[in-house]
């Protein structure tokens, strides 16, 4: 699998989503990539609601993942 999307090329840790949107301004993406500045504003206004559910879902794993990284015995 070819790894597409947003965020760090070195990273340790990725989400695959299945359905990604359907924007003209991102159909050319071919690799892994910094988001510029202004650009996660660009993608609330295209889709509002939606992209705040999913971008808050991954926020609350990835504080999980940290928590449970460092700190296993505070369950």
């Amino acid at each position: 699998m070819t790894n597409i999307g947003f965020g760090d090329r070195n990273f340790n840790f990725s989400v695959y989503i299945e359905n990604k949107a359907n924007m003209l301004e991102y159909q050319h993406i071919a690799e892994v990539r910094d988001l510029v500045e202004g650009e996660i504003n660009f993608i609330n206004q295209k889709f509002g609601t939606r992209f705040i559910e999913i971008t808050s879902n991954l926020a609350l794993l990835a504080y999980d993942l940290v928590i449970e990284a460092n700190c296993s015995n505070c369950y």
